[in-house]
């Protein structure tokens, strides 16, 4: 599912933006994004720093409330909805923390789920714009840029 999920932001994102939600925003949705994020080539900071922005609503009352009416009640009851609905950096650095010592890397991990390094070129090429040419000088070959 994440594999296709990336596959159909690299073929849609040239053409249109691409809307990716759930309830909070912190795990499958969280995830998908991290991963979206990397292939553009935001650093590990940026990355969790941006998983963190879902914190700013998940963990208001408004946000607990709807995690909490989305779970079944028998698990809702048995859930800390405070803590699970938290989506703090450490969260993602712990995943890429199990990811790493999995597959190595992250683009290890893509790699065994089956991205291919064609649909990660069209992920950055979506999701970064050109460089401009330096002052005075030659356009940046191609390079490109956040």
């Amino acid at each position: 599912a994440v594999r296709r999920a990336l596959e159909v932001c690299a073929e849609a994102l040239p053409r249109a933006p691409v809307l990716v939600h759930c309830t909070h925003g912190k795990d499958r949705t969280g995830l998908l994004v991290s991963l979206l994020l990397h292939a553009a080539g935001a650093s590990a900071e940026e990355v969790a720093a941006e998983y963190a922005r879902t914190d700013a609503w998940a963990a208001t009352a408004e946000g607990r409330a709807a995690q909490e009416a989305m779970l079944p009640a028998r698990l809702a009851a048995r859930l800390d909805l405070d803590g699970f609905c938290r989506a703090s950096p450490a969260t993602l650095h712990e995943l890429w923390r199990r990811v790493e010592a999995r597959y190595g890397s992250v683009d290890g991990y893509m790699s065994a789920i089956g991205v291919a390094p064609a649909t990660r070129a069209a992920l950055r090429d979506a999701l970064t714009a050109p460089r401009p040419p330096a002052e005075g000088g030659p356009a940046a070959g191609g390079e490109r840029g956040q």
